[in-house]
């Protein structure tokens, strides 16, 4: 009987696992702000009512000897994020002190590459828990032909946003820019509008939890 509680336990714990997602990518952040590679950051979201151990587990870019490893006694709540920043200080001074970040020991190596790279969070067994291999082309929610548009995800300021939790994570169609304009930096590329800089610790401003922001970012405006 202990057995099949054990056996069910173990269950139960693989399906919360399997409910944690990489959410959101910052791999080219807006030059504004200065040096890209301490801005560069990646949000995971606990998709699953039930909280998550994520002591040991890694993110890495598969480059080698890249590696941020989430300290003992991490949890990520139900319905919750956190956020695996290259640089702690630079990240908190320019969104904030309210996003809940991964106190991460490790190196995150040449960091993320500008043109295409893999995201991949690990269990501490080093079992693969979600993997995006993003790039910076149209389908990907960059460079969407001209400049007259809201801010992309390459290079223009913007984010890289999961859609939907449940999507593929491979496929660009699970992914977009983020089209929130709460940055206060005003978009050289498009008059009257600011950058996007993300949402690191909230809802995706693309998510299917917010279809209202998802309908405005597919329409186009030129001026």
């Amino acid at each position: 009987m202990k057995g099949m509680f054990f056996a069910v336990m173990l269950a139960v714990s693989g399906l919360a696992t399997a409910n944690v997602v990489v959410n959101e990518i910052m791999f080219n952040p807006s030059a504004a702000l200065g040096d890209d590679n301490l801005y560069e950051w990646v949000e995971i979201f606990n998709n699953g009512s039930t909280p998550v151990d994520i002591s040991g587990w890694i993110m890495t870019d598969l480059d080698t000897g890249s590696g941020c490893i989430v300290p003992a006694g991490t949890t990520i709540a139900a319905n919750g994020y956190l956020v695996f920043a290259r640089n702690g200080a630079d990240f908190v001074a320019h969104y904030g002190s309210g996003v809940p970040l991964v106190a991460w020991t490790g190196s995150w190596g040449s960091g993320l590459s500008n043109d295409a790279d893999d995201v991949v969070l690990m269990s501490s067994d080093s079992t693969v828990i979600d993997q995006v291999p993003y790039d910076d082309t149209i389908e990907w929610g960059s460079d969407y032909g001209d400049d007259n548009t809201y801010s992309d995800a390459d290079g223009d300021g913007a984010s890289l946003e999961r859609i939907n939790p449940d999507g593929i994570p491979a496929e660009p169609a699970t992914w977009d820019s983020s089209t929130d304009e709460d940055s206060g930096i005003p978009d050289s590329d498009w008059a009257g509008h600011n950058e996007s800089h993300g949402t690191p610790g909230a809802v995706n401003s693309v998510s299917t939890i917010s279809l209202g922001p998802q309908t405005w970012a597919r329409i186009k405006l030129e001026f």
